[in-house]
């Protein structure tokens, strides 16, 4: 037998080792047995390269490829935390990852390029056939891996004018990869500052074709979009799209699922809204808010406020507060994380169901208490109805202001004083926060606690 081949037999018992060291979590046993033919394949390609290099002992191709197989071993936790991506797409990013050559690059390219395939699969999937066909990725020192995605082929503007946009733009996607929690996906405000000034004047089309197919990102209908930026909500404040007419609010107010049409209203453009919205006549309703519905009231959409008179669906729009409270709490956390933190999360839910006599806007004061006081904050919450949607915001902000020591202790506490003050009552399985705050528990490992709330909801 060629030496080179005893010295590969002898790494046989190393493949055994390499898998389970790897931990392919996957639920399928035939796919297990596909990625161990890979796995093979891989690591036997791999060690015929390396037989071609002088000076390399067996201890060297040994660490060689466990850090090969820890590198890839990430990428099989990131395919297993992304639950979206199919057991074929799975395979299909492990067969492309190419092992070529022997020397020591390898290793640093080697990451960089199961990034790379694995984004490209990810966003392919989650745009599942939206425009956005084409993908740059870029390594940046800030911010991690950004994937800027724009279809140049349908763009009516240059392809150097759009690759300026996508650069300056600087993502519609910022994907966090190979960390403890599963990726996210965030819009970038400044690709809508970006929109603003490079397509809204002359490019109306594109932008319309382009709002029009972004739907929701992350696992949940494709009946709402999110926008925030003011210029770009303006331009396309009456543009009447497929079953949907659309605004862009800072402060959501939403029609609700079921209607054959859905419309997000902005009650107001000041932080400064107080009072209970009973109907469209309310003397509540700021005047922006009236000369706002002005440009989309139609038959239909008054017909759909008098039958929802009764309720509203609101998001209150509490980062600027929190930002003035911000001095208060932890510094290391600066404010641009911090907001940055709340937009991503507001992808996570639609609408907030609250009777109109229960609305509540977080004020400055309570969510400083709540933020910095358990017991403040706890007797704030006996004296008012705490919605959903500040219960996320809240939770978020601590998984962002505390080391998860503190965020456990102090979670702990929290959950429980809601449970006894009953404002879990209303959370069920149908609503929207369910999965994002199963999420977030279950990143805290609160799974008592959250076992007793789903107790105390099912009563």
């Amino acid at each position: 037998m060629n030496p080179l081949y005893k010295q590969i037999s002898k790494l046989g018992s190393l493949y055994t080792f390499l898998v389970q060291k790897s931990k392919f979590v996957v639920t399928n046993d035939n796919l297990t047995n596909k990625l161990c033919k890979i796995v093979r394949r891989e690591i036997f390609d791999y060690l015929m390269s390396l037989s071609n290099m002088e000076g390399l002992n067996l201890r060297q191709v040994l660490h060689r490829l466990q850090n090969y197989y820890s590198k890839l071993r990430s990428l099989a936790i990131a395919l297993e935390e992304v639950q979206c991506l199919t057991d074929d797409c799975v395979l299909t990013v492990l067969k492309r990852l190419s092992i070529n050559g022997g020397d020591d690059k390898i290793f640093d390219d080697l990451y960089d390029q199961i990034m790379s395939v694995w984004v490209d699969m990810a966003c392919q999937f989650v745009s599942n056939g939206i425009i956005l066909k084409k993908f740059y990725i870029t390594k940046t020192a800030d911010f991690g891996w950004d994937v800027f995605a724009v279809d140049i082929s349908k763009s009516p503007v240059s392809k150097e004018m759009s690759e300026k946009i996508l650069y300056a733009g600087k993502a519609i996607y910022h994907l966090k990869l190979f960390n403890l929690e599963s990726p996210k996906i965030i819009i970038n405000e400044s690709f809508e500052a970006t929109l603003d000034h490079y397509y809204i004047e002359n490019n109306l089309e594109l932008v319309k074709c382009l709002v029009s197919n972004l739907r929701e990102f992350v696992n949940v209908s494709n009946d709402y979009l999110f926008f925030r930026n003011c210029s770009f909500r303006e331009m396309l404040l009456n543009v009447t799209f497929e079953n949907q007419i659309l605004t862009f609010p800072q402060i959501y107010g939403l029609i609700p699922e079921g209607s054959s049409k859905y419309l997000l209203i902005e009650p107001g453009l000041t932080n400064d809204i107080r009072g209970y919205i009973n109907n469209f006549d309310s003397q509540f309703l700021d005047i922006k808010l009236n000369k706002l519905l002005s440009l989309v009231i139609n038959d239909e959409f008054l017909m759909l406020w008098k039958e929802l008179s009764h309720r509203i669906w609101i998001l209150a729009r509490i980062d600027r507060k929190l930002k003035m409270c911000w001095n208060t709490t932890d510094q290391h956390v600066t404010r641009y994380e911090m907001s940055h933190a709340i937009r991503w999360l507001r992808l996570y839910y639609h609408q907030v169901t609250i009777e109109a006599n229960e609305i509540i806007i977080a004020h400055a004061a309570s969510v400083d208490g709540l933020i910095g006081n358990v017991g403040k904050g706890v007797e704030f919450m006996k004296q008012s109805i705490i919605c959903e949607c500040e219960l996320v915001e809240l939770i978020n902000l601590w998984l962002n202001n505390y080391n998860l020591d503190k965020c456990h202790l102090r979670m702990s506490k929290y959950i429980s004083a809601m449970m006894d003050t009953g404002i879990l009552k209303n959370l069920n399985f149908n609503s929207y926060y369910y999965y994002p705050l199963l999420a977030i528990i279950n990143y805290l490992r609160l799974d008592v606690i959250f076992h007793n709330i789903c107790v105390s909801v099912a009563s």
